[in-house]
């Protein structure tokens, strides 16, 4: 709550930072539609982890990666979006980040006039 009576509401990190980004993000949501029966668990799905997120501790939350990546490697599925996953998985394990306030229209090569 704020002090005028309203909320505030912060949007996720955008999975339209790069085209690369989104890619992944693609290849894990198909993944995830073709594979959610098949997945043994969920890693990531303790509460441990959903205080972590809602805390921006992503120390923490680098503790489950290498976790949530076998499970994800070990489907059928994998092995035909890696290219797409991996670039993302390398990035959180060596803690990248992306700064927010950079204009996205480069990556994505759209005119800036």
């Amino acid at each position: 709550m704020q002090p005028h009576g309203g909320f505030e509401y912060r949007t996720l990190p955008s999975w339209l930072v790069s085209p690369a980004a989104a890619k992944a993000a693609f290849a894990l949501a198909l993944l995830c539609a073709r594979e959610a029966l098949a997945m043994p668990r969920v890693p990531a799905s303790g509460e441990r982890y959903a205080e972590a997120y809602y805390a921006g501790d992503r120390s923490e939350l680098a503790v489950c990666l290498d976790e949530v990546a076998d499970v994800i490697a070990a489907t059928d599925s994998y092995a035909g979006l890696a290219r797409f996953i991996e670039p993302l998985f390398d990035a959180a394990r060596r803690g990248r980040t992306w700064d927010e306030s950079t204009d996205i229209r480069e990556k994505w090569r759209v005119p800036l006039h």
